[in-house]
């Protein structure tokens, strides 16, 4: 054997053992063999943007003191116009930039333009108005066509009117009610709600009365009362008034008859579409659409779930959710 031959061999011997050093040596002298310190009480607050807004506007209003109203600047991301006022009333058509803080009521007009606004009391927006983010201590009642730029948040209840963009985010610490065709991305409230003007038309169930066992998937029929997980490798149907007593998972959609009640968890890679009188105990996650019908009730007041879509959330009349309501490509109301 030539010599060349040789010292490729013991060339191609080290690097296949090379990789395997690193592991071998903490084997032997372990210097990374303590758990992960991880915050297992960690929840995120589903009213930062409003919560932060007050924390930084706290020191310029204590400033202000009692000689109002007080114009003065302030720096948020970049510099603003800062303007604080005993109450605050843009009449309609009116405009006013920068961040405004009310130490009171705030009442914005018909068509009106806000900045950032903060109140300490109520707000009432009147329809066609436009702000670019929205705080209040007491309760806030938007009207019809109002546009938030990012977000909004009431330490109340907030009512929202037909046709409102929400923005990035709306919170609230009571209620939060939303009329049809309402647009947003992220809803908090203890609960949120929909109301629509007009009563839907009632669903009529079409599940069939049979189960069907296939690759494709899976259809219960009517009544099923399960009391156990169900996995389900294809599309997944759920007849009406069935009792589901687990957590459901489907590979593509769920369809969710009348009257079902499920106990736990609902995670679909497909669409999810859950008609009305539905009530779901659990969180419920698509990799698609979920569209919510109505009378369906998500969660309890002593349990707060989330409804989490990757792609759009459609909520029909009288939809009640305790807690998050995401949807990263948009959602809707009607």
């Amino acid at each position: 054997m030539n010599d060349i031959l040789i010292v490729a061999m013991v060339v191609t011997c080290v690097l296949a053992v090379m990789p395997f050093v690193p592991g071998a040596l903490e084997l032997a002298r372990p210097r990374d063999d303590q758990r992960l310190e991880i915050e297992q009480g960690y929840v995120r607050d589903p009213r930062f943007f409003g919560r932060s807004f007050r924390h930084k506007l706290a020191p310029a209003i204590a400033h202000a003191g009692s000689a109002l109203p007080y114009r003065s600047s302030i720096q948020l991301h970049r510099p603003e116009r800062f303007e604080v006022r005993r109450d605050l009333f843009v009449p309609a058509g009116g405009s006013i930039g920068g961040v405004v803080v009310a130490l009171g009521d705030a009442d914005v007009g018909r068509g009106a333009k806000v900045g950032d606004c903060y109140a300490t009391g109520g707000v009432t927006v009147t329809d066609r108005a436009t702000l670019r983010a929205l705080a209040c201590d007491g309760f806030a009642t938007l009207g019809q066509d109002v546009r938030i730029g990012r977000w909004i948040d009431a330490a109340q209840d907030i009512l929202v009117g037909e046709r409102c963009d929400l923005g990035q985010s709306l919170s609230a610490g009571g209620n939060v009610r939303l009329r049809e065709h309402c647009t947003f991305r992220r809803l908090w409230g203890r609960p949120i709600e929909t109301e629509a003007p007009h009563a839907a038309a009632p669903i009529t169930p079409t599940i069939e009365d049979v189960v069907v066992f296939g690759a494709k998937g899976l259809s219960l029929p009517r009544n099923t009362v399960l009391d156990q997980d169900l996995v389900v490798r294809g599309a997944l149907q759920i007849g009406a008034n069935s009792v589901i007593r687990g957590d459901i998972k489907a590979h593509k959609s769920i369809i969710i008859q009348p009257g079902v009640r499920i106990e736990g968890n609902v995670v679909t890679r497909g669409d999810l579409t859950i008609a009305g009188d539905v009530e779901i105990m659990g969180n419920i996650f698509s990799e698609r659409d979920i569209s919510i019908g109505s009378r369906s009730r998500i969660g309890s007041a002593d349990a707060y779930k989330s409804v989490y879509a990757a792609g759009s959330a459609r909520l029909r009349d009288r939809v009640t959710v305790f807690g998050w309501i995401i949807a990263e490509v948009g959602g809707s109301v009607g």
